[in-house]
């Protein structure tokens, strides 16, 4: 949330954001994010119980496909 904050209030001041063409959204396109009924003390356990370290985590994220992003800010 908080780059999203960030991301808005940058391209308020630059006036970068008078600069998006609108876009109808498209349902099937979304990314579909966990629902609690899919989140229960099993997955949370088996999560726990993997210990990755971080490196682990970074080359897991590497190998992922990542979404195409319309206007991806980092920060």
């Amino acid at each position: 949330m908080e780059a999203a904050q960030q991301s808005l209030v940058n391209r308020i001041a630059s006036k970068e954001i008078f600069d998006f063409q609108p876009l109808a959204q498209d349902k099937s396109r979304e990314i579909r994010y966990t629902r609690n009924a899919d989140f229960n003390d099993e997955v949370a356990s088996e999560f726990l119980n993997r210990n990755l370290r971080a490196a682990d985590l970074a080359a897991m994220l590497a190998k992922s496909e990542q979404p195409a992003l319309l206007s991806p800010f980092f920060y």
